[in-house]
């Protein structure tokens, strides 16, 4: 009796129910613009759903990460905005608030920027393992428009940073659309593959 591993055969696939998480993450995406807490915590269930069902860990690891970023990023914009309130209590200078206000928003979105390079990598996951490219090309165009609004803030001094502000919110509600579109156009079912399982004589 050989205890090789013989020809491995085709592992046999597993139907799987994805319209609880594709419901879940619509609406998530449409409250993600208007009521924005809210819209993370239904992303973030529906990503986790996907991730365990579809056996993609990374998935969601890169979510979390996603998520522990930007919640800092926004913290550190708010503290930022405080110091600088304070400060300006203390001392009537309004260039030293304003270069507070200014780098905290610039801390932050580069903050967002890590974020969205994780959320980046999430969403291509997806792309991948559901066939829904518009995941892709979400992710791209978030990216695209913090880069944007990180450059807007850097070169706000002059008036082109303002213009480029502009475009980059046009392109990041771009994004808030596209992504509803993305959950809407998972299947409901999918297969996913067993792993291989080497058998032996």
């Amino acid at each position: 009796m050989s205890i090789l591993p013989t020809e491995i055969q085709p592992p046999p696939g597993r139907r799987v129910d994805l319209s609880n998480s594709k419901l879940i993450g619509i609406i998530g995406a449409i409250l993600h613009f208007f009521i924005p807490v809210i819209g993370v915590v239904l992303l973030a269930i529906a990503i986790y759903q996907l991730s365990r069902k579809l056996n993609r860990p990374s998935i969601w690891r890169n979510y979390l990460y996603h998520l522990v970023f930007g919640i800092v990023a926004y913290a550190a914009i708010i503290l930022f905005i405080v110091g600088a309130v304070f400060s300006h209590a203390a001392s009537s200078d309004p260039i030293r608030v304003l270069a507070g206000i200014a780098g905290g928003i610039i801390i932050g979105l580069i903050l967002l920027l890590i974020a969205l390079i994780l959320l980046r990598r999430s969403y291509n996951e997806l792309a991948d393992v559901l066939k829904v490219s518009l995941f892709r090309t979400t992710a791209d165009i978030y990216l695209v428009g913090i880069v944007l609004l990180l450059v807007g803030f850097i070169t706000l001094i002059i008036l082109v940073g303002a213009v480029v502000i502009l475009i980059a919110m046009i392109i990041v509600l771009i994004a808030f659309v596209l992504q509803v579109v993305a959950f809407a156009e998972i299947p409901r079912e999918v297969t996913v593959q067993q792993p291989s399982i080497p058998t032996s004589t």
